[in-house]
C-alpha cells in the first residue's frame, strides 16, 4: 500500500526572502521528513491590506533564486495566480489540484507570531483538519501551546535561531548598507538590478 506524500506548505510575502528562510525551510524538511516542500510567495496579506510589498513578479524571481539548489524545495504560484487576498484554507483546499499531486499530507508551518493571531484567520478550525499546524518556534521562545487558542492542535518545533527579517534588510538597503551576508547571493544581485529598497 502506497503511503501519503507528505508535503510541506511555507508561505509568506518573502519581501526579500533571507539566509533564515533558507535555513528554516531545510530544518522543517529534515526533521518533519518532507517528501518536499513548497514555499508560497504570497499575493497580499489578508490582515496587512495597506503594506506595500515589491510587486509579486520579482518577488517571485528572488524566491527561485534563493531556493533554486534545493532538491526537495519547490516554489508555488498559487497564490500568486490567484485572487488579490489570499486565504490559507482556500489555498489548501486547491493546492492538490494546482500542483498535480498524488494523495498528499500535508504540514503547514507557521511562526510563533503567526499562531497568536490565526483565530482572526479565514475558518481556523478548517486549517487544522486539512492539514498538520507546524509551528516554528525561535530558540528561548517562552509561551507554552496552551497560551493560544487552537494551541494544543499544533506540533512545535524549536527551530534555529537566525538573526535576520525582511524588515531588518530592507531597512538596512535604505540605509545604503551591504546585505550580502543576511541573503543567498542571487537575492543580492536581485535586489541591486531591480534597485529595491531604496530612499526615495
Amino acid at each position: 500500500m502506497s503511503r501519503h506524500l507528505k508535503v510541506g506548505i511555507y508561505g509568506g510575502t518573502f519581501d526579500p526572502p533571507h539566509n533564515a528562510h533558507l535555513s528554516l525551510a531545510r530544518f522543517a524538511v529534515h526533521e518533519l521528513a518532507l517528501d518536499y516542500l513548497y514555499i508560497v510567495p504570497a499575493k497580499g496579506h489578508a490582515l496587512k491590506k495597506n503594506d506595500t510589498i515589491t510587486p509579486a513578479g520579482i518577488r517571485f524571481e528572488m524566491v527561485e533564486a534563493a531556493f533554486r539548489n534545493e532538491r526537495k524545495i519547490r516554489i508555488s504560484r498559487i497564490e500568486l495566480d490567484g485572487p488579490d487576498t489570499s486565504y490559507t484554507v482556500e489555498t489548501i483546499d486547491r493546492f492538490q489540484q494546482y500542483e498535480q499531486l498524488r494523495d498528499p499530507e500535508y504540514y503547514y508551518l507557521i511562526g510563533a507570531d503567526n499562531l497568536q493571531e490565526i483565530h482572526l484567520w479565514k475558518e481556523p478550525e478548517r486549517i487544522f483538519r486539512v492539514a498538520r499546524v507546524v509551528v516554528l518556534r525561535r530558540p528561548g521562545y517562552q509561551k507554552t501551546p496552551g497560551s493560544f487558542k487552537f494551541g494544543d492542535h499544533v506540533r512545535f518545533l524549536d527551530s534555529p535561531h537566525v538573526d535576520i527579517s525582511s524588515t531588518g534588510i530592507r531597512e538596512r538597503v535604505r540605509q545604503g548598507k551591504s546585505v550580502g551576508d543576511l541573503v543567498p547571493a542571487e537575492v543580492a544581485v536581485l535586489i541591486k538590478k531591480y534597485q529595491l529598497y531604496r530612499a526615495d
